[in-house]
């Protein structure tokens, strides 16, 4: 029998910015890891707002979608869906989660 999936799904609202995003998902990640260790999952994301003038994404939520998302998140999970695009791990999924947040803005731990 195929192991039961636990699926993560998480709103960034408008008053969001980048670093409260991204602490805000490895939180998420991290009390699941600790509820359900070592499970499988999946990450689905939406993101309210944050539109530029030509109706893209604004630098930073398209930063966390292709740069967070692809380069860091990615390992955590099965699978990550953020609106700009979907992704499978092609990897196992790495459950040693940091406590920390390392940002490259200004590579201050958070």
């Amino acid at each position: 029998m195929p192991e039961k999936v636990v699926k993560i799904c998480h709103t960034i609202m408008e008053n969001d910015s980048f670093k409260s995003a991204a602490k805000d998902l490895l939180k998420l990640l991290s009390n699941t890891q600790k509820q359900k260790p070592n499970k499988p999952r999946i990450l689905y994301i939406n993101i309210n707002g944050h539109r530029n003038k030509a109706g893209g994404y604004d630098q930073e939520m398209y930063k966390l979608q292709m740069e967070y998302g692809r380069k860091f998140l990615i390992q955590f999970f099965e699978e990550i869906h953020f609106p700009l695009y979907s992704m499978k791990n092609v990897s196992y999924q790495n459950n040693d989660i940091p406590e920390k947040l390392k940002l490259e803005v200004n590579d201050e731990e958070e």
